[in-house]
């Protein structure tokens, strides 16, 4: 019973939340946009009360949730967020690959490297806004290209990587 007091309590509240909220979507993803942060937290307080005796983590997990979606801006309801695109405007590397450190011969490895790729999102309503999105070598493969080093002599190399048009480059070093 306890399980399902707590499930019910949170479809609750999430249904409530959905009430001051609006959609927006960038790329694949779905987002929620709160429109008046302090209704959020006047409902987290009346339907956290009761499950947070019961357990404090449940509680302090929907708080954080909800406190990390909230928007920062104010937005107006039936205001006009479709999102129309984005362009990449930079990459830079977040981190360096695993292996930065080669002997003569052998070939490069990127398994490791993070990049962190800079957009500028484009919505109906004319806004724009400066993000930023990890890029994790591991998961985007096939759209991350390096040039090509030869590291059959000793010193320092330049990488160049390449992601969707736009290059960064850093050093390893042949030994």
């Amino acid at each position: 019973m306890f399980c399902f007091d707590i499930n019910l309590h949170f479809a609750k509240l999430f249904l409530h939340l959905l009430c001051f909220a609006n959609f927006f979507r960038l790329g694949n993803i779905f987002f929620l946009r709160f429109l008046c942060f302090e209704c959020i937290i006047h409902l987290l307080n009346f339907f956290c009360r009761g499950v947070y005796e019961k357990t404090n983590f449940f509680a302090l997990t929907i708080i954080s949730l909800f406190f990390l979606s909230c928007s920062d801006e104010t937005v107006k309801p039936g205001g006009d967020y479709q999102f129309e695109g984005s362009v990449l405007q930079s990459i830079e590397v977040r981190t360096l690959p695993t292996k930065t450190v080669y002997s003569v011969g052998e070939e490069f490895e990127p398994d490791g490297l993070v990049l962190t790729a800079n957009y500028i999102d484009y919505f109906a309503n004319g806004d724009e806004r400066e993000t930023t999105r990890t890029i994790k070598y591991s998961v985007y493969k096939d759209s991350i290209t390096f040039s090509q080093t030869d590291f059959s002599s000793v010193g320092e190399k330049e990488i160049t990587v390449t992601y969707e048009g736009k290059s960064t480059s850093f050093n390893v070093t042949v030994e």
